[in-house]
């Protein structure tokens, strides 16, 4: 339930990165211009200024910071957003950005909220304080809810206040701030009898997230357990899944509770409904697991996996994703399925370093999978980046692939892992003779990046990664101008070429350009 928040935050810094920059990267000598070209009386002039101070070093474009904290203001909403995201660049401090963004969490906005709960997220307990100023205001109360769910545990202080504001009229700033009472979890003990009195919510959403949110809560909020029990009888199947997982986790070691919650929930799982479908598979993994693990769980799970539609697999997997790291031992039973092996590898791939528990399953299931499966194994290897020898072995290997695609997920597996692959050296420089253009600048990119400092690397890689800054697709730019700007001073003759994608059309071009040429000290 709490990827919502994930998605929507996505979303919004997605929104802030989308604006051309007209003038260059900058440098210390610009900045008393800049600061200036913030109050000019163009608003696009301002929110270009904006975000050229933030191509700057830190200590160059700190003294630019109270005037980016006016634009924060700003009647024009690209300058708020570029001095928002400016100043996250910048991190001036705590005592400067916890009250400004707690202020900026009352801009109609959302692209701007977003950026600002963000910001504040990122101080973690040191935010708390603002951010019950904030809940105290109608206009940020909504905001401030949802960066105290991100916050999460560490909130526990904001508790008294989201009690407070379980009374706010508008149904969807109850849903958060219930939301941010199951985030803190045990430490939201105390708000136990408030929730249990919302349980008669008029608004379905914010029921249900009552009910999520005792759960989330645990055993703290025990006293509600016989309120729980008249929920999951209820009709709703999606309400009784829900339901039935809380009481699980007001009760853990209760064998009767769990036995029938497991019942309700793999009877859910062959519903007509997607969404009940998807919400019984994440309940199922996500159920607490007593002494001595969850055998019956993963023998339901195992069972799904076996005798479901791809359909029905596939929802279950989605929803999976959903709960995060504490998914992963379900995800590599599912490993063992090869008609899932891909999609369960992509799921693994999306967690990233938090799925390292999986690599070794990884590394097991590629010898046995067919190309799409063992394309996907690499990419989650490489998003995962491990150090684990084996799987350092086994992705080298992959580059002899009889598929030209494994081939390239191979080489971007060990470029992703860094250092901890520059056993594959020899094989990437190998590469770099190949009559495939494409695994050349590929391979050259992933040696860059395993062994940037390595005797001759620079040479052999750099006009390769300068030509690959040409490349059509924006990502395979940036990858290029970072590799570069790993390489040091070494790739000094690259300076021209990343002088010249200052200009592209991509932000996160531009932005990749100015970093390398920083690296490489041009």
């Amino acid at each position: 339930m709490l990827s919502r928040l994930a998605k929507f935050v996505l979303c919004g810094i997605l929104f802030l990165v989308g604006v051309p920059i007209a003038v260059g990267a900058g440098d210390a000598t610009d900045i008393q211009k800049l600061t200036k070209q913030l109050t000019d009386a163009s608003a696009t002039a301002r929110a270009e200024a904006a975000r050229a101070i933030g191509k700057l070093k830190r200590d160059d474009a700190l003294p630019a910071v109270p005037a980016l904290c006016q634009c924060v203001t700003d009647e024009d909403i690209a300058v708020r957003r570029a001095a928002v995201r400016t100043l996250r660049q910048i991190k001036p401090g705590p005592q400067v950005m916890i009250p400004l963004m707690a202020k900026v969490l009352g801009d109609a906005e959302p692209s701007v909220a977003v950026a600002a709960i963000g910001t504040i997220a990122e101080h973690g307990k040191q935010a708390v304080p603002g951010l019950v100023t904030a809940m105290g205001d109608e206009r940020t109360r909504l905001w401030a809810s949802l960066a105290l769910a991100t916050i999460g545990p560490d909130a526990s202080e904001a508790v008294p206040a989201l009690v407070e504001a379980l009374g706010d009229e508008k149904p969807e700033v109850r849903r958060e701030v219930v939301m941010a009472l199951g985030a803190i979890g045990s430490g939201a003990a105390k708000a136990v009898p408030a929730l249990r009195r919302m349980l008669a919510d008029n608004d379905a959403a914010t029921h249900l997230a009552v009910i999520y949110s005792l759960g989330k809560i645990g055993p703290a909020a025990a006293a509600a357990t016989a309120d729980l029990k008249k929920v999951a009888a209820a009709d709703d199947p999606f309400t009784a899944v829900v339901a039935s997982w809380s009481l699980v986790c007001l009760s853990p070691e209760d064998k009767a509770v769990r036995r029938e919650a497991i019942r309700k929930v793999v009877r859910a799982l062959r519903s007509e409904d997607r969404k009940v479908r998807q919400a019984a598979a994440r309940a199922l993994v996500d159920l607490p697991k007593p002494e001595g693990g969850n055998p019956a769980v993963r023998k339901e799970f195992e069972k799904l996996l076996a005798e479901s539609s791809p359909e029905v697999i596939a929802d279950a997997l989605e929803a999976i994703a959903e709960i995060g790291p504490r998914a992963v031992s379900g995800l590599i039973v599912a490993l063992k399925h090869k008609s899932v092996r891909a999609a369960v590898a992509n799921v693994l791939g999306r967690m990233g370093p938090k799925a390292m528990q999986a690599v070794p399953a990884l590394t097991e299931a590629f010898a046995d999978s067919d190309a799409a499966a063992r394309r996907e194994i690499l990419f989650a290897l490489g998003r995962i980046g491990p150090e684990d020898a084996s799987a350092v072995a086994a992705i080298i290997q992959a580059m002899e692939d009889e598929d030209e695609n494994v081939r390239y997920s191979a080489v971007y597996a060990l470029g992703k892992i860094g250092t901890p692959a520059a056993a594959g050296s020899g094989a990437l420089k190998k590469n770099l003779v190949s009559e495939d253009a494409f695994f050349r600048m590929c391979s050259a990119w992933a040696l860059a990046m395993v062994n940037p400092h390595g005797e001759d690397i620079a040479k052999l890689t750099v006009p390769l990664l300068v030509e690959a800054l040409k490349h059509e697709r924006a990502f395979a730019r940036i990858e290029a101008a970072d590799a570069l700007g790993r390489l040091g001073e070494g790739a000094g003759s690259a300076a021209p070429a990343l002088q010249a994608a200052l200009q592209d059309p991509d932000n996160g071009v531009r932005q990749a350009a100015a970093t390398a040429l920083k690296q490489i000290g041009k």
